[in-house]
């Protein structure tokens, strides 16, 4: 990697390894992620709380990204199709099945399901057609929406005016953020206009496109920066107190999600001007994060294997080092297992294409 290439990308590839260590982190259930259902003192249970706030935008983050490295790029539709759509779609459809070999493997419970033993080859292929197979699988089925969607994604973002993208996060922030707010005091229920079917996979890469592509060097403003992370400090302040005020209301954590937007573009913005100031990509650290952000797909596809098998780490040391440490260490070794294991599937012919090769 030159020197010119990696000062280009490297803050694109830190700002995609924050967002895959939060997902990694987001799945250490009752453990870290949702340590605050643990009895504790109240430190404890609004640490939880307030990185519970940042790590729930984790998906918001990777398709902020993906907007921003997907949508100026000029691809056929046969293109699209080809390299992006049918290549995805083998992996989800492969790794469906080798989760769900493995459940049926692994817990006998649910192989005894009567559907599997009167028809268990319409059963099994209806699973793969219609479930997630494991949880954590609604994202990847989110974004072969979004790549369903690329061409016209960009046909609209290429011929979208600065102003058209201001207004599109003006009108977003108010429905989703002021709007929430006004209704989390008055006591109301949502109101019947809202963007909860568009903002994953229109809303947020239309808005990443233009803050990575558009703007570019212009965030780096520190005027710009300061307003913004003073803003979304006091917003972020907000969001842990009514995460908290749900909770003890409902007896189940909800965020305001309509600032995990926000957050990701906060956190972009500050990776970006920190990463231009210290010149990291003149650094043998931006060949090393790229390197680590590759991994981005596979960490996910083996999201339940690499926990289970590193959880030992966790029950090893939470008790000398406390909860949230262990957790951040546990993740860190997760990490650790799955990114040589996708430079591992990468070098293997034919294979290695499916997960981002050259």
């Amino acid at each position: 990697m030159t020197n010119s290439v990696s000062k280009r990308k490297v803050h694109l590839d830190i700002f995609r390894f924050i967002a895959m260590f939060l997902v990694m982190y987001g799945h250490t259930g009752n453990k870290a992620m949702n340590h605050y259902l643990v009895e504790g003192d109240a430190f404890s249970y609004f640490f939880c709380i307030a990185f519970h706030v940042i790590t729930i935008a984790s998906p918001s983050m990777f398709f902020f990204i993906s907007g921003g490295l997907l949508l100026g790029k000029e691809e056929s539709i046969k293109d699209v199709l080809k390299k992006r759509i049918l290549r995805y779609a083998i992996v989800l459809v492969s790794f469906k099945i080798l989760q769900l070999v493995y459940i049926l493997l692994t817990n006998p419970e649910y192989a005894q399901n009567s559907a599997y033993q009167t028809d268990p080859v319409k059963t099994f292929f209806g699973v793969i057609y219609t479930q997630h197979v494991v949880a954590q699988y609604w994202f990847l089925a989110f974004y072969m929406a979004f790549l369903i969607l690329l061409p016209l994604l960009r046909i609209l973002a290429r011929n979208m005016q600065d102003k058209h993208f201001m207004y599109l996060i003006v009108i977003y922030f108010i429905f989703e953020v002021v709007l929430v707010i006004f209704e989390f005091f008055m006591g109301y229920d949502r109101i019947d206009l809202y963007f909860p079917l568009f903002d994953q996979i229109i809303i947020k890469p239309l808005i990443g496109y233009f803050v990575i592509t558009r703007l570019g060097d212009k965030v780096n403003d520190k005027k710009f920066l300061l307003c913004l992370n003073g803003a979304g400090l006091l917003l972020y302040v907000f969001n842990i107190y009514y995460s908290h005020r749900i909770l003890v209301e409902t007896g189940s954590l909800d965020t305001l999600e309509g600032l995990m937007l926000f957050t990701a573009l906060i956190v972009y913005c500050d990776v970006k001007f920190i990463s231009d100031k210290l010149k990291l990509g003149e650094k043998k650290f931006a060949s090393f994060i790229s390197f680590c952000a590759a991994a981005g797909i596979v960490t996910y596809l083996l999201d339940p294997q690499l926990h289970r098998i590193t959880e030992f780490v966790y029950d090893k040391t939470y008790m000398t080092i406390k909860w949230f440490p262990a957790g951040i260490l546990w993740t860190v070794c997760a990490l650790a297992i799955g990114i040589p294991f996708a430079w591992l599937l990468r070098k293997i012919p034919y294979v290695g294409k499916l997960f981002g090769a050259k």
